[in-house]
């Protein structure tokens, strides 16, 4: 196998349609006949996965859905974009080879549909890469150790492609979608949002946890955790032939924002001290990542993104005390940004010239963000200041 290996993966709308799925097909064998061995991820076709949910709880409402056959039943949106994508790959004389999450050695633990990573033996795709072949596989789905099918939960497929890249020693991983890479802001919100050229994996992390949607924040943590691995990631839009945004292990610029993200609403939740091991199983189980949280005298204060948060927050079973809903989080990203006091002083500069001073508001900053919760009615004129901040930061991607 003497090309280089190079994982991609493709999500579920850049093979939403048989158009787009020929399209990806000539693509890739483009890029094979340029001389690289090729692994493929995918996920399911468009919105194929909220369709099947929606059915199975249709079927046996009002009772919850079995989470070994949700799994079951999920996983078969993948096996379904491997099939086609491997069937048009071969339709233009490229051999070509479709596997699940189980036969490529995706090892999970037991914990049905949202499942961690143990270890990947992947035997298989390595013996089709050393048969020139390129190879399709199904994301976001492992095997458990109790050989029962598993899934990885929302964004596995992200996870999917950085974990094989590591396994297989891929000299990248390229990561597309139907955006073009990672802005420095919403573009949507921000007319003079740039595309960054570069990111660290670091501020990766970062924005991730910030909600921003750049990497699933599970794949970003797991390239993390496995830093000896210097693997290049780049995501890009699946549409276009364009460079998008590389994400390295090499830091080559200086203290300064290098990007802000903004959710616009929260729900943030009051529990008390001895509720907390209780309140965080349940979070887990909706399969939640607190964007922020803090602590007083009597209560653990939980900070969730709204629009995910919903379904979770209504749940007559779960136990808390409060919950306030108009809060806004606006987060400040960039290496060592968090400990650099010309920066915080402008950050707090900002925040204290632009809320009311009765109203509550709470900041933390780590070495590499700074994120600050603050009024629903402040967030405009804050944001608006930052982003001018952003704009004047000089950072050239």
């Amino acid at each position: 196998m003497p090309n280089p290996i190079i994982v991609q993966k493709y999500g579920g709308s850049s093979v939403a349609t048989l158009d787009k799925i020929k399209n990806i097909a000539q693509k890739i064998v483009k890029r094979k006949e340029q001389g690289a061995s090729l692994v493929v991820v995918v996920s399911a076709k468009g919105d194929t996965t909220n369709k099947l949910l929606q059915e199975a709880k249709k079927l046996i409402h009002p009772q919850p859905i079995p989470l070994r056959e949700a799994d079951m039943l999920l996983s078969v949106g993948e096996r379904i974009s491997i099939a086609y994508l491997s069937m048009a790959i071969n339709s233009l004389g490229a051999e070509c080879v479709s596997l699940t999450g189980s036969q490529c050695g995706i090892i999970t633990d037991c914990n049905h549909t949202d499942a961690k990573i143990l270890e990947i033996r992947p035997h298989r795709v390595l013996k089709a890469l050393n048969q020139n072949k390129i190879v399709i596989v199904a994301g976001y789905q492992g095997v458990s150790t109790q050989k029962e099918i598993t899934t990885l939960g929302r964004g596995g497929s992200d996870l999917t492609a950085v974990a094989l890249s590591i396994a297989l020693q891929a000299e990248k991983c390229e990561i597309y979608s139907d955006v073009d890479g990672v802005f420095d802001s919403n573009p949507k919100d921000n007319p003079d949002a740039k595309l960054l050229k570069t990111l660290t994996k670091e501020e990766m992390v970062e924005m991730a946890s910030s909600g921003a949607k750049v990497i699933d924040l599970n794949a970003a943590k797991f390239w993390q955790q496995h830093s000896d691995h210097n693997i290049k990631i780049e995501i890009a839009h699946s549409e276009k032939n364009k460079l998008g945004t590389i994400i390295t292990t090499q830091n080559l610029s200086k203290n300064q924002i290098k990007a802000v993200n903004v959710i616009p609403q929260t729900n943030v939740i009051y529990v008390e001290k001895h509720k907390k091991p209780e309140f965080f199983k349940q979070m887990k189980k909706h399969n939640l990542i607190p964007v922020m949280f803090f602590k007083d005298k009597d209560f653990f204060k939980v900070v969730l993104d709204k629009e995910k948060s919903e379904i979770f927050v209504n749940d007559p079973n779960l136990a808390f005390n409060q919950l306030f809903t108009d809060y806004g989080i606006i987060s400040a990203i960039g290496t060592n940004i968090g400990t650099d006091i010309e920066i915080i002083d402008q950050w707090e500069n900002i925040i204290e010239g632009h809320i009311s001073a009765h109203a509550y508001n709470h900041t933390h900053f780590n070495v590499n963000k700074i994120t600050t919760l603050l009024p629903k009615e402040s967030l405009q004129k804050v944001k608006e200041k930052v982003y001018t901040l952003l704009k004047g930061s000089g950072h050239t991607g």
